[in-house]
């Protein structure tokens, strides 16, 4: 019996001497996987973080949807009326919170005291009128110049105009003139422009945009002669408070064109934000820089505009202005928020 346990033993060394090999070789590659980890995560990008707190000065409007504006009115001193582009909404913006005015997609909108003109994304055989003392609607049947996609007030809030009738093929539009008291559009005149405003009792802001930068194209169309009486390529306009001027921004350049005479001032000012008014002859254009917000004031005897730092916007980057009232700068920031500050 004493050879049988023998070879046992005899046997049992190699078989333990692989078992210690394999333990020796799992612990060197749990190792080698623990030091990959640890050094994969020192290569990783760090996660991405939420905005940062903003600073005292600057106040974080309280929003309902994400904001993400594609048309804005400066209404009063403190109230904006916006399109919300992630879903379409029309919203009221105060300096406390935003309030969804009408819920389905809008198209465009226009506002005069109390009455509000929306052409409904989804039905543009139609346009709505909203009395914002009651909250009542009423609808008006446009079917025959269907689809409208354009609408402003006159001086008043009992006529409008409005572009209707697009034809994609040949992209144009038709420009109507409309009484609310007898809702029969009249046409003056085809255009290629996508939006309008009013001006004055005499003169249309055309803005005809087309997918390029620096091809949209800005017209002003005079009512008493049906004429075109100026054109200018840009990309954005923006009107002053009293509607007496405009300037324009392209990719290039920045003007000043003055209502009553058609003059014109141009300055070389390339990227530009956005601007704000001051007055009708006085406003202020923005832009983002390595150092933050940037501004300068531009009037009549500008030649060379000197940017400045807005302190409050040190280091900040903005995607679109909104508005300027009461002293503060409405804005959307970078991390799509809307804000505003003292400037």
């Amino acid at each position: 019996m004493q050879p049988i346990i023998t070879n046992l033993h005899q046997h049992s060394r190699p078989k333990i001497g692989l078992i210690i090999v394999f333990i020796f070789l799992l612990i060197t590659i749990l190792f080698l996987i623990i030091f990959s980890n640890k050094k994969n995560q020192q290569l990783a990008p760090p996660p991405l973080q939420s905005p940062p707190t903003p600073l005292n000065d600057i106040s974080i409007i309280k929003v309902n949807q994400p904001p993400n504006f594609n048309s804005i009115n400066l209404s009063a001193p403190n109230l904006f009326y916006a399109i919300n582009q992630i879903d379409g909404s029309l919203i009221k913006i105060t300096p406390e919170e935003t309030t969804t005015i009408y819920s389905k997609p809008v198209e465009s909108f226009s506002h005069l005291n109390s009455s509000l003109a929306i052409i409904d994304k989804q039905n543009k055989n139609n346009l709505i009128i909203k009395n914002l003392n009651n909250n009542q609607n009423q609808t008006i049947d446009l079917k025959n110049i269907s689809p409208i996609v354009s609408v402003s007030f006159s001086s008043n809030s009992a006529e409008l105009y409005l572009l209707a009738n697009l034809n994609v093929i040949k992209r144009t539009t038709d420009l109507y003139y409309l009484s609310l008291e007898n809702p029969i559009p009249k046409k003056l005149t085809t255009t290629t422009a996508t939006d309008l405003e009013v001006l004055s009792s005499q003169n249309i802001l055309l803005f005809s945009y087309a997918d390029g930068e620096d091809l949209s194209q800005v017209s002003i169309y005079n009512l008493p002669t049906s004429t075109t009486t100026f054109t200018k390529n840009a990309n954005r306009y923006f009107t002053s408070p009293n509607k007496i001027s405009i300037c324009t921004i392209s990719s290039q350049s920045f003007s000043i064109i003055n209502l009553p005479d058609l003059s014109e001032q141009t300055l070389n000012i390339k990227k530009a934000l956005g601007v704000y008014w001051i007055n009708d002859s006085e406003l202020v254009i923005l832009k983002n820089s390595n150092e933050g917000v940037v501004q300068a004031t531009i009037t009549p005897l500008t030649t060379n505009p000197i940017f400045k730092a807005i302190p409050s916007l040190k280091d900040k980057t903005l995607r679109s202005i909104l508005g300027y009232a009461d002293g503060q700068l409405y804005a959307i920031n970078f991390y799509g928020q809307i804000i505003k500050t003292s400037i």
